[in-house]
This record gives structure tokens, C-alpha cells and sequence, in this order.
């Protein structure tokens, strides 16, 4: 039996993430197609990435001194008026103005993003018991998988036969469901609550970065990641992929963004059924090096249906390291601290999505589309190698039982 309001939580994820890839499915093809560059795609990233890396140390101590779930109605909120504003603004003036109101979309959404973590991860953590989370965090990490999906094929299909503007009334609809859905998740008052004041969030927020440094499992984890999705993503560039490479349209495109995420969701059911619990630190390097390997290859394919299997792979690799790894902060991590440690987390991996975009994007610029690809996942591997041979503490964490 699932623990009780793990499902309400569940459902929000889903349904709170079907409406953020639908949105963002449409954010990316339509600046896309309105420069036809691939730089854009990485300026977006970078509006995404500023307010996240600027802002995920104090939200996390914002959040772990605030009840969860009025952070999370007002999040909610806020996405909910934007998508609202976005329509608006191309019903008024067509595609004239939406350029500028897609990069300031990006700049809030990079705001939103530094404080959903932090306040979904304590969430989760109040829910579910220590011994369940290796099997609920990946089922947790399935409705965010399932969103990330169905929201782009959906979006992808309603852009070919509707238009742009009825992606933006379907996540509006699905973000006031979601607010809703906030109703019968449990208020989560703060254990520990400090005067929110500039001396203490500047000590909180270094006994945070401390422990992090000090824990060198959690540290390797999270660099391993931070450096796969820095130079190893190529998702921000399948518009590109789309357009120039294979030639396909909006229906096509939305296959090819949700062709990751059902990896990863495949994957993360697999893990909810068997978890991981031995060996884990050699199958983050083995998970790590298979995603870095499958982002070469895509590079260096010209084939829309291998494309598909391509990125389906690289999401099976993504979804064991994301696993053990967001399983790993919360069996390391001491709860009273798990909103600091997760906003450290934040702004080196969440924020790394849009750093790499503009990154990916960059390098697109300049050295080409595919080689841009290639050359990523040629770092991510060349870390794996570094790591196997230097984070021996890694290597030799077992079983998660060892500290639960």
C-alpha cells in the first residue's frame, strides 16, 4: 500500500509537469522558428539559468524555514498567470512581440525554478518513509517522467492541427488543476525555523555548501551529473535537429523531445520494482559514461528513427543515475537540512539544464550542430574514466543501507 498522500503527490507532479513541457515545447519551437539560429536556443538557457544559479542557495533556506505547500500553491500560481499572459500577448499581436515575451518567460520561469526543489523534495521526504525511498523516489520520478512525455507529444500534435495558442489555454487549464490538486497534499511546517535574517541564511546557507564538500559520495554524485548535463544534453538543440537535420515539423519534433523522458520512464518503472541497492556507486559511473556514450552516437547520426532510439537509450541511462543520485541526497542528507542540500543540487544540476543549453548552443554556433553534440558527450565520458580510477569512496559505496 502506498503511503498515505504519496498519490496526491504523484498526481500533482504529473500533471504540474505535463503543463511545464507543454509550455516549454512551444517556448523552444516557436523562437526556433521565429530566428531559425541555433544561439537562441542557448540565450533562452541562459535567461533560464541566471535567476536559478543566483537565487537557489537563499531559496533553499527561504524554503526550509517556510510551510511547503504555500510554496508550492504560489509557484503553481504564478505558472498558471504566465501561460495566461503568453496567450494574451499572441492573441493581441500574433508572433510580433513573442520573442521578447518568450525571454522574459524564461527569466521567471528561472526565478519559479530555483525554489521547486527545494520544496518538493522536503515534500516527498515528509511523505514516505526511510526505508521505501530508493522504490518511491523513482516512482515520484516516473510522474515527472510521464509529464515530460505526454506534454511534449501532445504539444507537438495541437501545434501542427490548432495552433500555438491552444498549447498555452491546455497548460493553463492543467497548472489550476494541479493548484487544486495542493488541496490534499498535508501543510509541512518547518522543523527548524531561524529568523530569517542575513547573518543566519548566511550560516545555514554554509553549513549546507560544508556538508556537501565534506560528503564525497554526494559531491562525486553530483558532479558526475552536473558535468553530464552541462556538455552531454542534446535536448535543447532537437529544434535544430528537427529543422535542419531531419526535416520533420511539430508532430515530428514532439516525438523526438518525449523519446528521452519515455526512456527514463521506462527505466525508473524497471528501478520501482527492483531497485538499485548494491554497487551503487559503479553503476553511477556505468550509467553516467552509457548516457555520455549514446549522446556521441546521436551525434553522429543523420536518421530520424535512430534518432528516436538513440535519445530513448540516453534516457534509460539518464533515469539510473537521476535515481541514484536523488536517492542518495535524501538517505546522506539530514532533515533539517534536506532544503539546503537539495538547493545545492539545484543550482549545480537543475540550473546545469540551461547553462548547458547555452552552452550547447554555443558550441552549435561555432563548431556545428552535430560535432557540438559529439565533442559533450566525449567530457562526460572522460570524467566517468577520471572518477573510476579517483573517487574511491564512490567505488565503494554498496548498498544504501549503509547510512539508512
Amino acid at each position: 500500500m502506498w503511503p498515505k498522500y504519496f498519490f496526491n503527490f504523484v498526481s500533482y507532479r504529473f500533471i504540474m509537469t505535463f503543463a511545464f513541457q507543454v509550455q516549454q515545447t512551444v517556448m523552444g519551437y516557436l523562437l526556433f522558428k521565429l530566428y531559425g539560429i541555433e544561439l537562441v536556443l542557448g540565450y533562452l538557457g541562459l535567461v533560464e539559468a541566471l535567476p536559478k544559479i543566483l537565487l537557489s542557495l537563499p531559496a533553499g533556506y527561504l524554503v526550509e524555514n517556510s510551510e511547503k505547500r504555500k510554496i508550492l500553491r504560489l509557484i503553481t500560481l504564478v505558472y498558471m498567470l504566465l501561460s495566461s499572459l503568453m496567450l494574451l500577448v499572441y492573441q493581441i499581436s500574433g508572433n510580433q512581440n513573442m520573442g521578447i515575451m518568450i525571454f522574459s518567460m524564461g527569466f521567471v520561469i528561472g526565478v519559479l525554478s530555483s525554489f521547486m526543489p527545494a520544496a518538493s523534495i522536503s515534500t516527498l521526504s515528509y511523505i514516505i518513509k526511510d526505508h521505501d525511498i530508493p522504490r518511491y523516489s523513482a516512482l515520484s520520478s516516473n510522474a515527472w517522467q510521464l509529464g515530460s512525455i505526454s506534454g511534449p507529444i501532445i504539444s507537438g500534435f495541437i501545434i501542427d492541427y490548432l495552433g500555438f495558442q491552444f498549447s498555452f489555454v491546455l497548460a493553463m487549464l492543467c497548472y489550476g488543476i494541479s493548484f487544486g490538486l495542493l488541496s490534499f497534499i498535508p501543510k509541512i511546517i518547518p522543523q527548524k525555523i531561524s529568523s530569517l535574517n542575513i547573518e543566519n541564511s548566511i550560516r545555514d546557507i554554509k553549513a549546507g555548501l560544508v556538508f556537501v564538500k565534506s560528503n564525497s559520495v554526494l559531491l562525486w554524485a553530483i558532479t558526475l551529473d552536473l558535468v553530464a548535463v552541462l556538455f552531454g544534453g542534446c535536448v535543447a538543440l532537437l529544434p535544430a535537429f528537427a529543422n535542419k537535420i531531419y526535416g520533420i515539423e511539430g508532430s515530428g519534433y514532439g516525438l523526438l523531445r518525449a523519446a528521452e523522458p519515455l526512456g527514463a520512464m521506462m527505466m525508473m518503472f524497471y528501478l520501482s520494482k527492483y531497485p538499485i541497492r548494491e554497487q551503487i556507486g559503479k553503476k553511477l559511473l556505468l550509467a553516467v559514461g552509457s548516457f555520455g556514450f549514446f549522446n556521441i552516437l546521436f551525434g553522429l547520426n543523420h536518421y530520424y528513427n535512430v534518432a528516436l532510439v538513440l535519445l530513448f537509450l540516453i534516457g534509460l541511462s539518464d533515469a539510473v543515475s537521476v535515481v541514484i543520485r536523488s536517492t542518495l541526497l535524501l538517505v546522506l542528507t539530514p532533515e533539517d537540512m534536506k532544503s539546503r542540500v537539495s538547493s545545492i543540487n539545484q543550482m549545480f544540476i537543475t540550473s546545469s539544464n540551461e547553462i548547458g543549453a547555452f552552452e550547447s548552443g554555443m558550441a552549435a554556433h561555432f563548431f556545428g550542430l552535430q560535432r557540438s553534440v559529439v565533442y559533450g558527450g566525449m567530457i562526460t565520458m572522460s570524467l566517468v574514466i577520471l572518477g573510476w580510477f579517483k573517487a574511491k569512496k564512490l567505488i565503494d559505496f554498496q548498498q544504501y543501507k549503509q547510512v539508512l
